[in-house]
């Protein structure tokens, strides 16, 4: 069989021609809605098909997931627990530590107290690491990243250094010593005051001591895909025994500022015991100060000042406590709502049957009756009137208060059916829009495909080839 020449194509239809060139490739992506457009296939051979998942296999990577997580949490939280516990030790080492200074105790004593205190806080600095490390790597597990590149951040870079930075705080050993005014050293009270903030593993422990990051939490967490951060579930912890919380964290503050104020006010002319430092705290919090007590260095007074403020935002606190907790749940409004109208109710029928009571008596009677018996019953009838107008009126209020209720919650519900009909109606109009990408995408793949059919019609129309005259 004789060969055939190539097929050789003008210079000026080759930009018809690159179209078809363009549908023997592989899928390739839509510029609209990043769909794929199939490439045509005359042939009509098979492509290569992705592989298949394994079921098995995918529920054996999920179950070691979740054996991972459930590992990761518990190590997490005895890593909490003891870093609480060496913050707390770390805080009693300092304040005993100052203590003996104060008393010009032993010099062995007090450096032996500082030693452990340095001590703590090099452990303190290694149960940080560690806790944050078993942090990246539930974080790696529950995203299901391969590399700890990835779960890392800017913001978790910054946070770390400054808890380290905060850790590292502490009165160094061989240097306890006092000022020649009596006072405590500058640098002194800058490394010790800033010890108290090492507290912030209390709420560390309460978020990981919670129920969010066992079993009953991951559902809805996040192999659930739902955020679950700290500050909510700190907020929900709160709002279950706000009271006891608030109560609990002013007293704290009162002993702790307290104390401060005392070590920063220690001088021989102007000395604040304890109990005088208890008593100058509550009075600045509650920003009352009587002028008996005030502080005199630059310590003392920013301490001051601050509890101020703290007073102030926990009034503000105990205000909202205060009006939601005397405030009726929509079940107690309803049941209070029923018992005021059955005893409104009672209320009108009593004094409608002392009404008619008192009118029979009078009309019975009639004139006959002395003066003063005839204006004592007009005054019994006056007063079960008034009565009466007032039992009526009242159950005219309670019954525009239970309408107006009513009318609000009926203006609630009628907000939550426009919101579910918006809802479904941005649903319709995202299945139109996906349908309508898609049909443009169908459309644009048969515009595509129509240079290829107009070539192969003319390959037909046009026959076999002929050969060259020679």
């Amino acid at each position: 069989m004789p060969s055939l020449p190539p097929l050789v194509l003008p210079a000026d239809s080759f930009p018809r021609a690159l179209p078809v060139m363009m549908i023997e490739l592989e899928l390739r992506p839509s510029p609209i809605g990043g769909h794929t457009v199939p490439a045509h296939n005359p042939s009509g051979e098979k492509r290569d098909q992705p592989p298949e998942r394994n079921p098995a296999r995918v529920v054996d990577q999920r179950s070691h997931r979740l054996q991972r997580r459930r590992h990761l949490v518990r190590t997490m939280r005895r890593l909490c627990y003891t870093g609480l516990l060496t913050s707390c030790v770390g805080i009693g080492l300092m304040i005993a530590s100052t203590e003996l200074i104060w008393a010009q105790s032993s010099i062995y004593i007090i450096e032996t107290t500082r030693i452990c205190n340095s001590a703590s806080t090099m452990l303190l600095l290694a149960i940080t690491l560690a806790y944050h490390r078993v942090s990246l790597q539930l974080q790696m597990t529950d995203k299901g990243l391969t590399s700890w590149r990835e779960a890392l951040s800017p913001c978790w870079v910054v946070c770390l250094a400054l808890e380290f930075l905060l850790c590292l705080l502490h009165p160094l050993p061989f240097t306890s010593c006092l000022g020649r005014d009596g006072l405590f050293s500058t640098a002194e009270i800058l490394l010790s005051t800033p010890m108290f903030l090492r507290l912030y593993w209390v709420p560390r422990a309460m978020y990981v001591g919670s129920q969010v990051l066992g079993p009953a939490g991951q559902a809805l967490g996040p192999l659930g895909h739902r955020c679950l951060s700290p500050s909510l579930v700190l907020r929900a912890l709160a709002t279950g025994s706000a009271g006891i919380g608030l109560l609990s964290f002013i007293v704290c503050f009162w002993l702790l500022a307290a104390w401060t104020v005392s070590v920063c006010e220690r001088s021989g002319n102007h000395r604040l015991t304890m109990l005088e430092s208890i008593w100058l705290i509550p009075i600045t919090f509650l920003t009352i100060g009587y002028g008996d007590l005030y502080p005199i260095t630059h310590c003392g007074k920013f301490i001051c000042l601050f509890t101020g403020v703290m007073g102030l935002s926990c009034l503000v606190l105990s205000i909202t406590l205060v009006s939601r907790t005397l405030q009726l749940r929509p079940d107690q409004e309803l049941v209070h709502n029923l018992m005021q109208e059955a005893w409104i109710r009672q209320e009108v029928t009593q004094a409608a049957a002392d009404l008619i009571g008192t009118a029979w008596l009078h009309h019975k009677r009639g004139p006959s009756a002395p003066s003063h018996l005839c204006q004592q019953r007009q005054m019994d009838l006056a007063s079960a009137v008034h009565r009466f107008r007032n039992a009526k009126l009242q159950q005219r209020r309670h019954q525009d208060h239970v309408n107006a209720a009513m009318r609000s919650t009926k203006t609630h519900l009628l907000l939550q059916d426009v919101k579910r009909e918006l809802k479904l109606s941005s649903l319709q109009v995202d299945s139109r829009l996906n349908a309508l990408t898609a049909s443009w995408t169908a459309v644009g793949g048969t515009v595509c495909a129509l240079p290829w059919y107009r070539f192969q019609t003319l390959t037909q129309s046009a026959g076999p080839w002929s050969q060259p005259e020679h």
